[in-house]
């Protein structure tokens, strides 16, 4: 009987570690300060904002047209999404799509409209 019971605490054991997995992996980033260990340049890239898939997108960088970088963090349950430039639910935005939609998202981050008046 008593190897009964401790094949169900085993088995309970290993529900409880499969399921407080499985929720670890389906929560949110949940940053609340500027992670350690953020590298991101912004030689070699156009002036724009973009995602750190290294982050899970939490953390994301803007590079301004002189090369200057600022990081940013969105707020706990959010990423930036690289699509619309803002923070954004997790469920509204897939950051392994980050990189490929960087170009398109930036092309007109920094352009001035130049206005025409006739006289």
């Amino acid at each position: 009987m008593e190897i009964h019971s401790n094949i169900i605490l085993l088995l309970l054991i290993a529900l409880f570690a499969i399921f407080v997995k499985m929720e670890d992996e389906e929560k949110p980033p949940n940053l609340t300060r500027m992670p350690e260990g953020v590298n991101f340049a912004c030689s070699g890239k156009k002036p724009g904002f973009y995602a750190d898939e290294g982050f899970d997108c939490q953390v994301y960088h803007m590079c301004s047209p002189e090369g200057q970088l600022t990081t940013y963090l969105c707020g706990p349950g959010t990423i930036f999404n690289q699509k619309k430039l803002v923070c954004d639910l997790p469920t509204n935005y897939n950051c392994a799509d980050a990189a490929k939609d960087a170009e398109e998202a930036n092309a007109n981050v920094f352009k001035t409209q130049s206005s025409t008046s006739e006289p």
